[in-house]
């Protein structure tokens, strides 16, 4: 699944992060585009609050040439040139301003709020900071200041802004929101719980709120009590797409897969033309073996966005899956080259695993090599190795390659989980369990590890607890559980 990592405050940021991991690494990463609905939140939120009725702007124009000693004519006018992205002449008009009535507050707000938009923080905290000493009672201006704070990594500032705004004003939502999510950025998940309680406190119907502390809760994998709160949300507000996307993904970690779909689905219905939904949707439909859907869903999230690399390689793994080895390389090559800027190891390992299934040692060896050269220390393309020689019968050759890679990176369960299978075909089941056994506790929801030592463990006559750990892979949906449980397990006493 998707990880995604939300700012709270959704007129913060021009972008988020969308990052994905798989067993414990970081595989791939995608950057939203926000700057839309940022600017239009931006100027409705705060911007407007302070603005007087926008005459035309020749009207404004010839205010200015009538009497040019009027700070509000160039404050209007730079208001009317921060809308239409003239910011520099709109800096000039606030300076303006600000030259004729230095003990305005508003007109250094105004100034501030362009410097922001132009990314000069520096600049801007300069402003709503001398806002703040003509006006000490100015919310909006700490609230902006914390916001720059946090921009330039000073949280600990930011929070003694957003502390100040709701010392002047207890009912501050903006200001208990903004805190609450810097104190999420430092780790203080229960103080930013509280200011989101504070919030909903306030006003009940803040949705928003809600959705944060849910958000706060799943990363903490208190995913039942993260679905309590996406349902307050939806029932306050049941036309977000966002809030059943990420009710879905709390419901698949659950292993709620059909309550996930139907959440997915509702996401893409309200917002059609966001693909992530589809991934999401896709993910699900692969796990429950519905590759064709999976397939279609990916298919769909590439028309909407052609340029995630991501999706090409859900779509590749799946094609693998069905043994469509062909349009598999196809879409991890093409994951290869939207990532070539980056680090496309992991696509180049994946592309290796095809080609280990088609017994292409020789491809695959050389896919595996090319990770190395992005990363020489890339533990995934040593497992490749390892998995190589396992399957051409070189199993003292395969355990020495996962040896390199647990010297490399020794918390990396997959490592230990195929060593163990080599293990396993050398005969050596005290080795392979012991393997199996490191890999759960590198990575406990591991299905396929609690399935490989309840085989190993009952080939070495310990079949009570080796059907413990099948009902447990099963627990964990590892799709071949069922099938070892229905073979050895019938008949042992639990």
């Amino acid at each position: 699944m998707l990880n995604y990592v939300h700012g709270g405050y959704q007129s913060l940021f021009e972008k988020d992060l969308l990052i994905k991991f798989e067993n414990g690494f970081v595989v791939g990463e995608r950057i939203r585009d926000n700057s839309e609905e940022y600017q239009k939140r931006l100027l409705e939120d705060e911007y407007d609050i302070f603005a007087p009725d926008k005459p035309d702007i020749v009207e404004i124009r010839n205010s200015i040439n009538v009497d040019p000693s009027d700070a509000m004519s160039y404050y209007k006018r730079g208001d009317e040139r921060f809308i239409q992205k003239l910011y520099d002449k709109a800096i000039d008009d606030f300076s303006n301003a600000i030259e004729i009535d230095p003990n305005e507050a508003l007109f250094y707000f105004a100034r501030g709020m362009v410097k922001n938009q132009i990314n000069d923080y520096v600049g801007a905290i300069a402003d709503f900071t001398k806002a703040i000493e003509v006006d000490p009672q100015n919310t909006w201006a700490y609230n902006r200041r914390g916001l720059m704070k946090i921009l330039l990594n000073d949280n600990s500032g930011a929070i003694a802004d957003f502390s100040s705004s709701i010392e002047i004003d207890p009912l501050n939502i903006d200001a208990y929101t903004r805190r609450g999510y810097t104190k999420g950025l430092i780790n203080d998940n229960n103080a930013a719980i509280a200011d989101y309680k504070k919030v909903i406190e306030i006003n009940p119907e803040d949705a928003e709120a809600y959705c944060n502390i849910a958000l706060i809760r799943s990363h903490f994998q208190d995913y039942s009590g993260a679905i309590a709160d996406f349902n307050k949300a939806i029932e306050i507000e049941p036309k977000k797409s966002f809030y059943y996307f990420y009710r879905g993904n709390a419901k698949a970690e659950v292993y709620d897969n059909l309550g996930a779909i139907d959440d997915f689905t509702i996401s893409i219905e309200l917002d059609p033309v966001v693909g992530f939904g589809y991934v999401e949707r896709g993910e699900i439909k692969h796990q429950i073996e519905d590759y064709n859907g999976a397939i279609e869903d990916y298919t769909r999230a590439i028309e909407i966005d052609p340029n995630v690399a991501q999706t090409y390689s859900c779509r590749g793994y799946t094609k693998r899956i069905i043994k469509d080895y062909v349009g598999a390389i196809a879409d991890y090559t093409k994951a290869i080259e939207l990532e070539l800027d980056i680090k496309p190891c992991w696509y180049y390992c994946e592309r290796g695993d095809v080609r280990l299934d088609q017994q292409d040692y020789t491809g695959a060896i050389d896919d595996y090599n090319k990770a190395l050269k992005f990363d020489p220390e890339f533990v995934r393309a040593f497992c490749g190795f390892g998995e190589v020689k396992r399957a051409q019968q070189d199993l003292t050759g395969s355990i020495e390659e996962y040896n390199k890679a647990i010297e490399i990176n020794p918390n990396y369960s997959w490592t230990y989980l195929n060593r163990g299978k080599t293990k396993s075909e050398q005969q050596d089941i005290v080795g392979a369990i012991e393997d199996f056994s490191k890999a759960i506790e590198l990575e406990p929801p591991n299905g396929m590890a609690y399935y490989l030592r309840g085989l190993a463990k009952i080939k070495f006559g310990q079949k009570e607890n080796g059907c413990l750990d099948l009902y447990k892979a099963r627990e964990l949906r590892y799709e071949k559980a069922s099938v070892a449980i229905n073979e050895y397990c019938d008949d042992a006493i639990f």
